[in-house]
């Protein structure tokens, strides 16, 4: 890589321009220019807008930053800590997640990866102060709205569950659209504002969001008091909500499911837990074992996969940050812990269950 002085000196020549010529334009002296030239010094931060102007070139090239090289680190680096997160080796991902920020500084793509880490291991008060800091500068600095939109509901996230601050937890989510179908995709979709080449990714992504969406509001019907007995649907009714769900995200997506996984594993430990209340532990159990398949699965696919149903064929996956953990953690840390499953303990096939899923915990 070469330095930003042997830069400046190239550049000069290729214009035929003097030391005393360039440092005329930019109202300083020839023996500054000198200086940079020849490594004993650098440019002022303040100078960088003119040379680049001057020379016709970006700011990454008078750096001596090789851009697609620095791309390919970062890539390498994303793939290690993916690779760390999906054995569910937390703390190494951090310790790498470091060591990337310090090769590689101010890289907003880097610092998101960083807080990442540094939430996978919020086990730490400080770690999850470090990873609100991190967010907030992404949301300060970043203009590539995917980053912006993990920092906010990241950010969202530490603060009504690590912080227990609701009232910041909807600040961060209030700057997100409240009814996506009546901003820019309705309208897009409404008047065919795209060209051809581009309407089949979006028709899909739209597809792909009202699926979630409904989805998620026939899983929050059916799901949040479904042990509060002040519920006015009735268990069965749940029960049915719940399954109609898993047949629309079938039809939808398809084989392989691939992230849909995750919503399979989620739906399906719920229709266990309903059934629960119902007192019939032989159906609880074969929907806890479905939800420890599609755990399992969710946990192995590889982001960029693409679906291959009739409506998402080739629509690429890439949600594994979405969750703080592995949906095989999620679902060991809640069959060890909560008490609703307690009446279990005992049972053959839940303990099997819960060997199988400390197995992968530890194996990871």
């Amino acid at each position: 890589m070469s330095t930003i002085g042997q830069n400046i000196k190239r550049l000069r020549r290729n214009v035929d321009m003097t030391q005393e010529e360039l440092a005329e334009l930019l109202s300083i002296s020839s023996q500054a220019v000198s200086r940079w030239e020849t490594g004993s010094a650098l440019p002022d931060i303040s100078l960088i807008p003119a040379i680049v102007n001057l020379f016709g070139v970006t700011s990454d090239e008078l750096l001596g930053i090789d851009v697609s090289q620095l791309q390919k680190q970062v890539a390498e680096y994303k793939q290690k800590m993916d690779d760390l997160y999906n054995h569910c080796q937390y703390s190494e991902m951090l310790e790498l997640a470091r060591r990337a920020n310090r090769e590689i500084p101010n890289n907003m793509e880097l610092k998101g990866m960083l807080a990442f880490a540094l939430n996978s291991n919020a086990e730490k008060a400080e770690n999850v102060d470090e990873a609100i800091e991190l967010y907030q500068e992404i949301l300060e600095k970043s203009v590539d709205q995917k980053l912006r939109f993990r920092a906010i509901t990241a950010l969202c996230s530490l603060y009504a569950e690590k912080k227990d601050n609701k009232e910041q937890a909807l600040f961060y989510a209030n700057l997100l659209p409240k009814w996506i179908f009546q901003t820019a995709a309705d309208l897009i979709r409404r008047y065919r504002l795209l060209p051809d080449n581009e309407r089949e990714r979006f028709y899909q992504m739209y597809i792909s969001t009202a699926t979630t969406a409904l989805s998620q509001g026939l899983f929050d019907l059916a799901d949040p008091n479904y042990y509060n007995s002040a519920s006015t649907i009735p268990v069965p009714q749940k029960i049915e909500l719940l399954k109609q769900s898993l047949q629309i995200l079938k039809v939808i997506y398809g084989d392989p499911l691939l992230s849909q996984n995750r919503e399979f594993y989620e739906i399906n430990r719920v229709i266990g837990c309903l059934y629960l209340l119902e007192n019939n532990t032989d159906q609880a159990m074969n929907f806890f074992e479905v939800a420890l398949a599609h755990a399992k699965e969710y946990d192995m696919y590889h982001d960029g996969s693409c679906y291959s149903s009739l409506a998402m064929k080739g629509f690429e996956c890439d949600e594994h940050y979405l969750y703080d953990n592995t949906a095989v953690q999620d679902m060991f840390e809640r069959f060890s812990t909560q008490s609703r499953y307690d009446c279990l303990r005992e049972h053959p096939r839940f303990q099997k269950i819960m060997e199988e899923l400390q197995n992968n915990v530890r194996g990871n």
